[in-house]
């Protein structure tokens, strides 16, 4: 008999309550999401609750903490945890974080939900295979 698929447990940081809850929607079949709507309490999460992949804006109001810092701590705290960030003004730092390997990829706003299943579905097989 095999072994169940282990569902992947996925955290989404962001300001914005309306996006938050579309991913949830678009995802929950799939994945555990939990949401935060900041850094501070996406950390808080992550003490509780051990996540496959990260998923952060880059701009998180009003928090003073940007999600490229947030994924630092999130690498040195849970290196094995996949960092995805995302962005609709700023890709150029997203881009950036990317490049410095705080995150594995960039989602550009708005977001292409079935680019997001495809990207998900990657880290999956990447999970299954480690």
């Amino acid at each position: 008999m095999s072994e169940p698929v282990k569902r992947r447990r996925v955290l989404v940081v962001d300001d914005e309550a309306l996006l938050r809850s579309a991913i949830r929607r678009n995802l929950q079949a799939s994945c555990d999401v939990f949401l935060a709507a900041t850094p501070e309490e996406a950390l808080g999460i992550l003490t509780t609750q051990e996540c496959d992949v990260v998923i952060s804006d880059v701009s998180i109001p009003p928090s003073m903490m940007h999600g490229p810092e947030f994924l630092r701590q999130v690498q040195a705290l849970y290196p094995n945890v996949i960092r995805l960030i995302m962005s609709g003004n700023d890709g150029e730092e997203a881009q950036e974080a990317v490049t410095a390997g705080v995150a594995e990829a960039f989602l550009a706003k708005p977001l292409n939900l079935d680019e997001l299943e495809a990207l998900l579905a990657r880290v999956r097989a990447r999970l299954a295979s480690s």
